[in-house]
């Protein structure tokens, strides 16, 4: 098998990103407030495979029905763009998880992620609706100490904006959580072009 491109990350891997519940103030709380909570309402996961440049392998997005709270704050939707009639279309929390675990293929591929706020949130989520959070999908990793590995500094930005950090055009609206995965997705993948020469371009 080839050496990754990246050597600080196996040879595939999925990058996931979550937007939940949130209210004017909260996350300077903490989410503290009696009724406040951190439940998922999208989430964004792709898994990339290193070859030659990294691609797209496969993944999807989708959105999540809240149980707490169901009607989302004017300012959630306000910051993400997710309206109260786009939950219509969503899916149940249950259905998400059994998604991600096949696409991880049950804890054989590592999940990425900015930071750990996404893993407690889907955490917080299945206790919210007293499903049992599934083994496999614990110990998410820190996609920044990569980016810090390879000479980018995460000082600034978030996952929605690494992007800038190497002049690249938006992939998408920010707080959105498949702009935000395919923002750190073509980061990772312009750093993968200054190793080797670009091979086939992924548009």
């Amino acid at each position: 098998m080839p050496a990754p491109i990246l050597p600080n990350l196996p040879q595939q891997f999925i990058i996931l990103d979550t937007e939940y519940t949130a209210w004017e103030g909260s996350m300077l709380r903490g989410w503290s407030e009696p009724w406040e909570a951190r439940e998922v309402v999208q989430i964004a996961a792709l898994c990339v495979s290193q070859a030659e440049l990294l691609i797209e392998d496969s993944g999807f997005s989708a959105l999540v029905r809240p149980k707490q709270n169901p009607i989302l704050s004017p300012y959630f939707s306000a910051l993400t763009g997710i309206k109260q009639s786009d939950l219509l279309d969503a899916i149940e929390f249950s259905e998400l998880l059994r998604l991600l675990l096949l696409l991880c293929r049950h804890g054989m591929i590592s999940i990425y992620t900015w930071g750990d706020g996404d893993e407690s949130a889907l955490i917080e989520t299945a206790y919210i609706q007293n499903i049992a959070y599934p083994k496999p999908l614990n110990g998410f990793k820190d996609i920044r100490n990569i980016f810090e590995a390879l000479g980018v500094s995460v000082a600034g930005y978030q996952s929605g904006s690494i992007y800038q950090s190497l002049g690249l055009p938006a992939p998408g609206a920010a707080h959105n959580a498949l702009s935000d995965v395919r923002s750190i997705f073509i980061t990772l993948r312009e750093l993968a072009g200054g190793v080797r020469p670009r091979g086939n371009e992924v548009k």
